[in-house]
């Protein structure tokens, strides 16, 4: 047995095992954290995102609605130049970073902000 493992190639046999086991570990291992990382900044810029929507939708019921609802000007196309005020308003004050990121992973990204913008203005309306 002594004599078998002193004949062993010993760089050979790490070769093998770094090759073999640790590189296919470590790669799985760097593409998890990875998902998780990407994950992360997901949530973390969803969240930025739903928190400014509110604000805005605050902000534009505040300085525009509220003085022309009900009004001869509040017709359809005021309430969706509205809408495209508060989508405007709300993908300005993300990052770069963070509006790419999001239409990469959502592609139906205009629409899912509009029904946060919808889900926000509903709450406001619940709530006043």
């Amino acid at each position: 047995m002594k004599e078998a493992l002193q004949n062993v190639d010993w760089v050979q046999v790490i070769g093998v095992i770094w090759t073999v086991i640790l590189i296919p570990i470590l790669k799985y291992a760097k593409t998890k954290i990875d998902e998780f990382a990407k994950a992360k900044n997901i949530e973390k810029y969803t969240n930025m995102l739903i928190n400014s929507v509110e604000i805005v939708v605050k902000d534009v019921q505040e300085s525009v609605v509220n003085d022309i609802k009900g009004t001869k000007e509040w017709t359809p196309e005021k309430i969706e130049e509205v809408k495209e005020i508060a989508i405007n308003k709300s993908i300005s004050s993300m990052s770069i970073q963070g509006y790419n990121l999001l239409t990469k992973c959502n592609a139906d990204f205009d629409e899912w902000l509009d029904s946060i913008i919808k889900a926000k203005l509903y709450d406001l309306k619940q709530y006043k």
